[in-house]
């Protein structure tokens, strides 16, 4: 075994600055200042040896130096301000009480190297923003999270000039929460490229799109507040040539109604939470966002498909490019939606994404409880939201996500015809399926419809391979039914009949 004393001092630091990034805190949003050795633990290991004191105590250690996190402890701030010597700083943490002696010792410290720092992301009061000078030089500042806590108040006139003393010509990422739209709209220009606002704010739509207009470079943005309507105003559409991705958190149509003025010819990434359980809401806002549901679609190959039913009142549908998680990849769909009435929301839903599922080649229909199969018109919608996907060779049903096909994969066309609801598929995988529903006697299930659609169609030459896996209640019988339709089945086990 090497001793790790014998690699190169440049893979030892690397292993300490990935140390070290362990031990800051991930989010500091309403956290109390943390214990003041908690957040520099890693200089323990300037303690170990002469060679380990060396590399991060010495002329090129600036880097393991950088970070500040705000803590009870001032000397901690000064050490990190001495050793950094002059490279450009991270500044996190809680400074919410302006009254305490430690919350001005560290305003009066930032001030002095505001030119450094490159990174700020605090939770803090009105009362300890008013402490920073209207005139501090924040020419490097390129991050700036900050999440209001409570704490002192301002005059109304003050309002919009809360955020001014953080405006920077290098600023670039800009997250807010708990800051009324006054204070936040001055702020909202220049070359921003990624924006996130969050809390109990109402946004004025009009002037939410007339913000937007200001910064052409905008690349991300995330909206986690209510909106006003627009109502009489008269707006126009904005063009955002760089915008890439678009996330909120939808409470009612309103809330997504600038979307639909919105035109990104760029956009790659929609994710959309909505929390309404009306359905006229969901028909609205499936409207709003049409267009940039088409702008995704057009710029990306939506090639896989995850659509469930997490809940009787819940639709989620995410798409795709490959198999990697969407949160990663930045690149597809991503709408969770509450429902009323799951049959009529699937209604609405075939239509607004016709032109969005047309490339996908590949459907998971995952296990989850929220499938109601046994309704007819439930299942319908079902049938007709996957003839949207004609070109899927690959079928993935899991658990009771089978109650989404329950009819098995074709549909009735009227009269003695049926059609396909997969022209185009070659693989078919059962995992966890329970292939009768419990009762005695009862014979219609998942099972009987498949078995049922395989009968009536042809598709020995197309199915090129069956596969079921922890399969409940799939006895002998059944593998030699597929079988005989010249079905190439593969499987884990085959239950006996008592």
């Amino acid at each position: 075994m090497v001793h790790i004393n014998t690699l190169p001092k440049e893979i030892i630091s690397q292993m300490f600055k990935a140390y070290i990034t362990s031990c800051l805190p991930i989010d500091n949003s309403y956290a109390p200042p943390p214990h003041p050795s908690q957040p520099y633990e890693w200089t323990k290991l300037m303690l170990v040896c002469r060679q380990w004191a060396n590399i991060l105590g010495g002329d090129n250690s600036s880097w393991f130096w950088n970070t500040i996190v705000i803590t009870s402890d001032p000397d901690a701030t000064d050490t990190i301000l001495e050793r950094s010597q002059k490279a450009q700083l991270s500044v996190t943490g809680t400074l919410a009480d302006a009254r305490q002696l430690v919350t001005q010792y560290h305003i009066q410290r930032f001030q002095h190297v505001s030119g450094r720092i490159r990174s700020l992301d605090i939770a803090t009061s009105r009362a300890v923003l008013r402490l920073w000078n209207d005139s501090t030089d924040m020419a490097n500042l390129e991050v700036l999270k900050v999440t209001q806590v409570k704490g002192g108040h301002l005059r109304t006139e003050d309002e919009g000039r809360l955020l001014a003393r953080f405006e920077a010509p290098k600023l670039r990422k800009l997250e807010l929460r708990g800051f009324s739209w006054k204070a936040i709209e001055p702020v909202l220009k220049g070359d921003l490229e990624e924006v996130i606002l969050k809390g109990n704010t109402l946004i004025p739509t009009a002037a939410f799109l007339r913000a937007l207009h200001r910064m052409p470079k905008l690349r991300v943005l995330s909206i986690q507040c209510d909106m006003q309507s627009i109502r009489r105003e008269r707006v126009a559409n904005v063009s955002l040539p760089n915008l890439q991705s678009v996330s909120g958190l939808i409470g009612n149509p309103v809330d997504v109604e600038y979307l639909a003025f919105v035109r990104a010819p760029s956009l790659h990434y929609l994710a959309i939470t909505m929390s309404s359980e009306d359905d006229d809401d969901l028909q609205q806002i499936l409207l709003h966002i049409r267009q940039v549901l088409t702008s995704v679609a057009d710029n990306c190959n939506l090639r896989n498909a995850r659509i469930y039913a997490p809940s009787p009142k819940g639709i989620d549908v995410v798409l795709t490019e490959g198999d990697a998680p969407i949160f990663r990849a930045q690149r597809g769909i991503d709408l969770s939606l509450c429902v009323e009435k799951q049959a009529r929301a699937m209604a609405m839903l075939s239509p607004i994404l016709n032109h969005t599922l047309r490339k996908v080649e590949k459907l998971v229909i995952p296990d989850a409880q929220g499938y109601s199969g046994e309704k007819k018109d439930v299942a319908r919608e079902w049938s007709a939201l996957c003839r949207q996907m004609p070109h899927v060779r690959v079928l993935h049903l899991q658990g009771h996500g089978v109650n989404a096909l329950r009819n098995g994969l074709d549909y009735h066309q009227g009269g003695k015809t049926y059609g396909l609801i997969f022209p185009k598929l070659e693989s078919v995988l059962l995992d966890g399926v329970r292939f009768r529903p419990p009762g005695k006697g009862n014979k219609w299930g998942f099972w009987h419809g498949l078995k049922r659609s395989l009968m009536r169609q042809d598709m020995a030459g197309q199915i090129n391979n069956l596969t079921v896996y922890n399969g409940f209640e799939f006895y002998q019988k059944d593998f030699d039914a597929l079988t005989s339709l010249n079905l190439a089945v593969e499987w884990d086990m085959i239950e006996r009949k008592k």
